[in-house]
């Protein structure tokens, strides 16, 4: 089905908007369940490690793999196979017979989150008027932060089931969550900028997008694989970090990781006010910062032995606040401003995949810091947030001044 870029903008942002909420409930859906698998299972530290890192790395290659494709193949196919994935995943994980086909199924439920956060935001860019199109996408993105908010507080209530079924559950339900989307999705019309474009094959789209853009990488892929690296870190682990640094129970750790997360959604709402005012640029530099100098003051915390609850907590919820306001989105959001409409998935695509490499690197350096020193976690994640800003201020003005960005600047 076809149509004009700009009749069917609501229906568009209503359903884009729940299959990113499917997408980030999938990726967290395990979070409130690894203390679980730990203790009822006691696999190794290898294995976990796999496991948390799973859904991320089906990301990175099907980030890599699915750009050209939707450059090649149209939008919404994309779009609508992604999804499948997501349901498919979740069968494979509730009914896991063993270790390994969990595994498996968390890797199948990555490529879809992988193909979704490619698609979903080329296909806004090309169907919202410029205008709009920053504000409207980073509503899209608000509902990242509610699925991640359902499947912990999702997890809460699981788990009080009991610890046996509990993750099988939490797996089965992100079924029903993909499956909302579906019917939304098959009613959109495809992209009329992708209808009107010329569709290379795809070794030709990935070759041109590498000749056209391998200077302007840098300018996407670095502050989305800095801020990933503690995103994911704190995402993946954060049930289990709470339970363990509170002292309670893995339930009660999943339910105060709703009451931090709670935090990302008031910043959502700031963030759709202020990309207007500050553009994309202001807003990813006052997010990273505000952020790092929040993580940082964490860290002190823990470092100094400063057993203040309450601090914790805040300050984690801080953390979240800031990145949710802006590098949570901006750096999803900012690569769409790629102005070639043959190659604009390819380009997002490649932009994602170094964003999921720094989300591995930070869940596997989030897993082993405590043991090498507690709070290092939290300092290292301080000092990519930072980083992140620094790069912002030096490299994004200078190289995306170049480009026909969505960017209202």
């Amino acid at each position: 089905m076809s149509g004009s870029p700009y009749n069917t903008q609501g229906r568009a942002i209503v359903a884009l908007s729940m299959s990113i909420l499917a997408s980030s409930y999938n990726i967290a859906a395990i979070s409130p369940q690894l203390g679980i698998i730990r203790q009822l299972f006691r696999p190794g530290p290898v294995y976990m490690d796999l496991l948390a890192t799973s859904v991320l790395i089906g990301a990175m290659v099907a980030a890599v793999v699915g750009g050209p494709m939707a450059d090649r193949f149209g939008r919404l196919r994309i779009l609508l196979f992604d999804l499948l994935t997501f349901i498919l995943g979740g069968v494979i994980g509730a009914l896991s017979w063993n270790m390994w086909a969990l595994l498996a199924s968390r890797v199948v439920v990555g490529l879809g989150v992988g193909l979704d956060y490619v698609v979903v935001f080329v296909y806004a860019s090309e169907i919202f008027r410029r205008g709009s199109a920053p504000s409207r996408m980073m509503l899209i993105m608000f509902f990242a932060n509610f699925g991640i908010i359902i499947a912990y507080f999702s997890g809460f209530l699981f788990d009080m089931v009991g610890a046996g079924l509990s993750w099988r559950l939490e797996l089965a339900s992100g079924v029903v969550v993909a499956a909302i989307p579906i019917w939304l999705r098959a009613r959109l019309p495809e992209s009329y900028a992708w209808l009107q474009a010329e569709h290379r094959p795809v070794r030709d789209v990935v070759r041109r997008v590498m000749e056209m853009g391998r200077g302007l990488f840098k300018v996407y892929s670095i502050p989305w694989f800095l801020y990933q690296i503690g995103d994911q870190g704190l995402a993946v682990y954060m049930p289990y970090l709470l339970s363990s640094d509170l002292h309670v129970t893995f339930t009660d750790g999943a339910g105060y990781s709703v009451i931090v997360k709670a935090f990302t959604i008031p910043a959502s709402f700031a963030a759709i006010v202020l990309v207007r005012r500050l553009g994309m640029l202001r807003l990813q530099f006052i997010g990273f910062i505000a952020r790092g100098a929040s993580l940082l003051m964490l860290s002190i915390f823990i470092l100094a032995s400063l057993h203040m609850d309450l601090a914790f907590v805040i300050l984690l919820a801080l953390a979240f606040f800031f990145g949710a306001m802006g590098p949570d989105k901006t750096t999803v959001i900012r690569p769409t401003g790629w102005s070639d409409t043959q190659t604009r998935g390819a380009f997002q695509g490649i932009s994602e995949a170094s964003g999921r490499l720094g989300g591995i690197l930070g869940v596997l350096a989030f897993a082993v810091a405590p043991d090498v020193l507690p709070g290092s976690g939290f300092l290292l994640i301080s000092f990519t947030c930072l980083a992140g800003g620094v790069v912002t201020v030096l490299i994004g003005r200078a190289k995306a001044s170049s480009l026909a960005s969505v960017d209202p600047r």
